[in-house]
């Protein structure tokens, strides 16, 4: 009953870390959200560029994964390509042992848990007040938390001098050898694939060893382990995704397990390096290396101790990690090649770029979450275009298949009422989850400017089957009809190229003027038409059929003219 009993505090204990975690990285993020997004946004293939990225982005969010999964869904997305992911990848590794200096830090060298709650306290009241102060209020109680639970988890780990059998079996394991050394990784791994993360698995070996369950060479060979362990989040996250995106999961795999195999075959030379550098740090230094006697050693004396042992998990976790970035820095070109030959793609549909392994809810949302939302209404406007383009063609261009131009047509409007379910769906989860008042005022704006293009699209595809009966007609319609339906269709691409043109969700107020002039010819010229149309009907210059499809097509252009000026009066509102 006791060993249950300790299990579930163990438990409790890292929840409380974890949540704690969770709150301090939200209130980061919608902190800095917009800022991240941007850095992300303009990733490069300069790979100091990208490796300083995935540093700042998941030392400023404090969490490898976030910054890894959402890598995974930008590539997939088509926001940046896997070879430059790579970069950012080998920088989230080294920016992710920030939180072990954090841990040893406040965790070990200052009892910081006993105010946390003070500082709770005293955040609460901030969370009632909006921007800024609220996420103030939540990076105070995220962080309070975090050291709430490591200080339960400390209390919760149970002496190991309780337990015989479980005692057996860690010094059965304890040797310094490579077997016992792969125990340990394989631990590590198995540890933080269950927790899912690499924080939380870190404090806990930082306070088990501190419990004197195990030695620092056993502690550091778990680390390495929670290193190979927390790719399985992001490789979670690839299941679903196009090959673009798994490549990038597993090169974070490989990066890792990589790092791992030559960690351990200098193993011992390596733990020598850290005890060396410790010892640079810490007058009156003991060893990490050597088991340390509690016997006679007083409350101070084993904090030192402890705090030491802790400081060695977090230089070495550091250390680990820029080693084995600068060793495969320079190799990212060949290690690409090698992504591409072990993981092939296996059909066009696979190098497509989506939003589908998303979709699907294996990834949590966020602030940095908008940034793909973004780049997938731009995609969307950009296939209206393309459709606007061929129904221009369709009508006044000389097309000798014209069935398959509208069968072409006809797949794309298909597509943009996929992507506008997808897109819709994707943005309304975005907006449930914890993000800043400005951001969700974005997220809404993006559901209006999606459905306004859905609706262009419906209007062209209209436009496009109408065309399609204009041509089985007995009698071809006047001259002057067509002339004044290109002069419409020219009008109504001209405004859907602009829109594109102007299409920008942050940091830029669109243009709106000329949308608003090439609106007035679009309503100008539909007045003049339907005028015009008016009057051949009384002096029965065309069937009436013929009229119906000639009218119809006119009140669709002038619907799409309404459809983008809407989006453009939407993103110029969420501007100002």
């Amino acid at each position: 009953m006791n060993t249950i009993i300790a299990i579930l505090q163990i438990f409790g204990s890292l929840g409380i870390f974890i949540y704690g975690m969770k709150i301090l990285s939200e209130s980061l993020q919608k902190a800095t959200g917009s800022k991240l997004r941007q850095v992300l946004g303009v990733m490069t293939a300069n790979r100091s560029a990208g490796l300083f990225t995935g540093l700042l982005v998941t030392s400023l969010i404090q969490s490898s994964s976030a910054t890894t999964v959402m890598l995974v869904s930008f590539v997939n997305a088509g926001l940046v390509s896997f070879t430059q992911s790579m970069a950012v990848t080998i920088g989230a590794n080294i920016g992710t042992t920030i939180t072990a200096w954090i841990v040893w830090l406040f965790g070990f060298e200052v009892a910081i848990h006993s105010f946390a709650l003070i500082a709770i306290g005293l955040a609460l009241p901030l969370l009632f007040i909006k921007g800024n102060a609220r996420n103030t209020a939540e990076f105070v109680i995220g962080f309070g938390l975090l050291f709430i639970g490591l200080n339960f988890l400390r209390q919760a780990v149970p002496d190991l001098t309780q337990s015989g059998a479980t005692l057996a079996i860690i010094q059965y394991f304890s040797g310094d050898n490579l077997l016992s050394y792969l125990f340990f990784v394989l631990l590590g791994i198995i540890t933080c694939a269950v927790i899912q993360s690499s924080s939380a698995s870190t404090a806990a070996i930082m306070v088990i060893m501190s419990n004197g369950w195990i030695e620092f060479p056993q502690a550091a060979a778990t680390v390495l382990g929670i290193n190979i362990g927390t790719t399985t989040t992001a490789n979670i996250a690839a299941l679903l995704g196009n090959i673009h995106a798994k490549r990038a999961a597993r090169y974070h795999t490989f990066f890792n397990v990589t790092g791992v195999i030559w960690a351990l075959l200098i193993f011992p030379f390596f733990l020598q390096f850290i005890d060396w550098l410790q010892s640079l740090i810490f007058q009156n230094h003991t060893s990490i290396l050597t088991p340390y006697s509690i016997a006679g050693a007083n409350e101070l004396m084993l904090q030192q101790r402890h705090s030491i042992e802790s400081n060695g998990i977090a230089m070495f976790h550091t250390m680990f990690n820029v080693v084995n970035a600068f060793l495969h820095i320079w190799l990212i070109p060949y290690s690409g090649q090698l992504m591409e030959k072990l993981f092939p793609a296996q059909d066009k549909q696979d190098e497509s770029f989506s939003l589908r392994h998303i979709s699907s809810g294996l990834v949590e949302f966020s602030e940095l979450s908008i940034t793909e939302a973004q780049t997938e209404v731009q995609k969307l406007g950009q296939l209206v275009e393309k459709m606007s383009g061929n129904v221009a063609l369709l009508m006044f261009g000389d097309v000798k298949n014209r069935e398959n131009l509208i069968a072409k047509i006809e797949r794309r409007e298909e597509l943009t009422d996929v992507l506008e379910k997808e897109v819709s769906s994707f943005l309304s989860r975005i907006i449930t989850a914890q993000i800043t008042e400005n951001s969700s005022k974005q997220v809404r704006t993006m559901l209006s400017v999606v459905n306004d293009l859905e609706s262009t699209a419906d209007h062209l595809h209209k436009i496009a089957l109408r065309t399609g009966k204009f041509s089985k007609l007995t009698k071809s319609p006047p001259r002057e009809v067509m002339h004044e339906l290109q002069k419409m269709m020219t009008l109504t691409h001209k405004i859907i190229v602009a829109m594109n043109k102007q299409m920008s969700f942050e940091n830029r107020v669109p243009d709106i003027q000329e949308i608003e002039t090439i609106e007035t010819e679009i309503n100008n010229s539909y007045n003049e038409q339907i005028a015009l149309h008016y009057q051949r009907i009384k002096s029965n210059r065309y069937e009436l059929e013929e009229g119906i499809i000639y009218l119809d097509i006119l009140r669709s252009a002038e619907k799409i003219g309404d459809h983008v000026s809407s989006i453009m009066r939407l993103l110029s509102g969420a501007k100002q």
